[in-house]
């Protein structure tokens, strides 16, 4: 089990011991067992990605999301503010976001 009774949407991983999975919550795999990261009602994931297990991005209807492997943190300014859809990242602190109207950005 997830360690949470929340939906979950999404799920990405970089390696057999650093999976995410999110939706109204975010749940990490370290290889043992799951950890709740986050859990709140407002909470719409819709996309994770990951290069690490010091890099994890999420894409809210609203927010995009970064894990630094200590905390998890709102991004502000662009690319964040397209009305994000689905994150990928290329490597520790970067990430492509997709949007509403046709939007990709990246850092």
């Amino acid at each position: 089990m997830s360690g949470t009774a929340q939906r979950l949407a999404a799920i990405s991983g970089s390696a057999p011991d650093n999976i995410w999975a999110a939706g109204n919550a975010i749940v990490h795999w370290d290889g043992t067992a799951w950890t709740q990261v986050l859990s709140t009602a407002t909470l719409a994931i819709s996309s994770v990605g990951t290069s690490g297990a010091a890099d994890a991005w999420f894409a809210d209807q609203d927010v995009i999301l970064h894990w630094d492997g200590t905390e998890l943190s709102g991004m502000t300014g662009l690319p964040y503010t397209v009305l994000p859809a689905g994150v990928w990242s290329s490597g520790p602190g970067k990430v492509w976001v997709v949007g509403d109207h046709g939007d990709i950005v990246h850092n």
